[in-house]
């Protein structure tokens, strides 16, 4: 879970960090929301969570926006309710700590990834393991479903990444993707392309149906720590043990901007676009950091952790963002902002209460 997605000490790079704008040309990549001029409203918590025995490892929206899900090293899944932060549910199976896990797009199920070397498939319905998937050798660090929900794509410590058919739990391709573990696994929207990167500093984009390299999107001497298709797929976010976040066009392999501030030497840490206006990260300073994603500039730190925030998710429909704590914290905190709506000439301020 979250203490193995640990960089090995001595091999982070210590590089002078700044802030890059986006080059010329490529700004219209980047599809961003109107806001009408609005003020940048900040996020504050609305929930703390508690219940989990040890580090958060990952946290993420349903599809539906309805539930918020927490993964530990203490082997579970905590299920709640996304708006209220009330307790549902707990999933419990596996032998070792959970380092990462996905909702089907059709919320039909939920994938968990362990150190135990396994994949968990969970039924929504009923919260019971229906499926277990075998085939790893070493830890499972990541998993995502295509967006039909009919496959599973998973990365692990064994350098491999590996596709799954949903109903039936048989391994369909292995791909010999990485020369050291494999840090995120990603599909695209419409399941054609995955996303993966590693320790051995590659992000490559593959053929999701033939298992075929496409292209090396990032070959550079540090780990690439995370990855994850963003702006309808168009570009890959990617994050660093520089204190980075890097945006790089698919289409041509261009880094298009680069996001600092935040502090991650050490860790794996996840990072998400929020409603094609921010970028949001874990930081290894115990903060979560929130920045313009069109002018790169951070817009605020969110202070409520009592240690490393690793797991970060931005709800799909909503301004509310979810993250956990690492192993002084083992807290999850739900954040909600202000919205300002203009209806002709009369302003509504509205405050995002629980429902």
């Amino acid at each position: 879970m979250a203490f193995i997605r640990k960089q090995s000490e001595g091999t982070s790079a210590n590089r002078q960090q700044q802030i890059l704008d986006p080059p010329r040309g490529l700004m219209a990549e980047i599809e961003t929301e109107t806001t009408s001029n609005q003020p940048y409203k900040n996020f504050t918590v609305a929930h703390t969570l508690t219940g989990h025995r040890k580090a958060i490892s990952s946290v993420k929206f349903s599809p539906d926006g309805s539930w918020l899900g927490s993964a530990s090293a203490d082997k579970t899944v905590i299920i709640w309710r996304s708006h209220t932060g009330r307790f549902k549910a707990r999933l419990e199976g596996h032998k070792d700590g959970i380092s990462d896990f996905a909702w089907s797009k059709d919320n039909q199920f939920i994938a968990t990834a362990s150190d135990d070397s396994t994949i968990r498939l969970w039924s929504t319905q009923t919260y019971e393991c229906v499926r277990v998937l075998k085939g790893h050798t070493c830890f499972v660090s990541c998993v995502d479903f295509r967006p039909d929900s009919e496959h599973l794509v998973s990365g692990s410590f064994d350098e491999t990444v590996r596709i799954w058919q949903v109903v039936t739990g048989h391994e369909l391709m292995t791909l010999r993707a990485h020369f050291d573990p494999v840090t995120a696994v990603n599909y695209n929207p419409n399941g054609t392309l995955i996303v993966t990167s590693g320790y051995d500093g590659l992000c490559r984009i593959w053929d999701a149906v033939k298992g075929t390299c496409l292209k090396t999107l990032v070959n550079q001497p540090g780990p690439v720590t995370f990855a994850k298709f963003i702006q309808g797929g168009k570009l890959v976010l990617t994050a660093s043990l520089d204190s980075t976040l890097q945006i790089w066009v698919v289409k041509d392999g261009t880094k298009m901007a680069t996001y600092s501030g935040h502090k991650n030497n050490y860790f794996c840490l996840f990072a998400q676009e929020a409603g094609k206006k921010f970028l949001v990260s874990g930081s290894e300073d115990n903060s979560v950091y929130v920045w313009d994603l069109l002018k790169s500039n951070v817009l605020q730190k969110l202070d409520g952790h009592k240690d490393l925030v690793l797991a970060v998710s931005c709800h799909p429909h909503g301004s509310i963002i979810a993250s956990g704590g690492h192993e002084k914290d083992k807290t999850v905190i739900i954040w909600k902002q202000e919205s300002r709506l203009t209806l002709g000439s009369v302003r509504i301020h509205v405050i995002i209460k629980p429902i």
